[in-house]
């Protein structure tokens, strides 16, 4: 069996706290549970025993042409200015352990499989056991482990290295997550 860590969003415009939209819950939710710290442990785990390392993260093209404009989560994205390719707020987060080896996929949905190479690189690398973290749990993860379980992988999410707008949504994603994966 071997294994993926694939890390989704964790990019200054979701994470920092400097962050352009209003509110900051997931930088709030992400400080008070230590899931940056947890996440870096996680990826230290995992590099230690070779398994390969995946981040993926929403990226627009800077004209937005690739923006779905009627997406309720993402429509108005252009309009603030948020996850556009090359800008300092689509980078990820600088607290998070990247290394040059480590595979980055940029997606222009909250699924991590639309439109992306994630596929291909699992299926080249022989890849059985899916691990998932970041934000958000109740979009990303979840549309990622539904995606990922229908395609036979055995899905894991590290509960501890997710966040989502607040703890009750946390919790609920977690309760559907736990049908089609594993919790650890």
């Amino acid at each position: 069996m071997k294994k993926a860590l694939i890390i989704i969003d964790f990019i200054n415009d979701i994470i920092s706290p400097e962050w352009k939209l209003e509110g900051k819950w997931y930088v709030k939710f992400a400080i008070e549970n230590n899931v940056i710290e947890n996440t870096n442990n996680n990826i230290a785990k995992f590099r230690i025993n070779w398994d390969l390392i995946i981040f993926v993260k929403i990226t627009f093209k800077e004209n937005y042409s690739n923006q779905p404009k009627n997406s309720p989560l993402f429509w108005k994205a252009n309009e603030f200015g948020i996850f556009k390719e090359n800008s300092e707020w689509n980078q990820f987060y600088e607290k998070l352990n990247i290394l040059e080896k480590d595979i980055i996929l940029n997606k222009t949905r909250v699924s991590t499989f639309y439109q992306t190479e994630l596929d291909n690189i699992l299926k080249e690398n022989n890849i059985s056991d899916l691990y998932f973290c970041w934000v958000a749990t109740d979009l990303a993860i979840e549309s990622a482990v539904r995606d990922w379980h229908d395609r036979d992988y055995n899905c894991f999410v590290l509960k501890k290295c997710c966040a989502a707008s607040d703890i009750e949504t946390h919790k609920n994603s977690i309760k559907n997550l736990e049908k089609i994966s594993k919790i650890i």
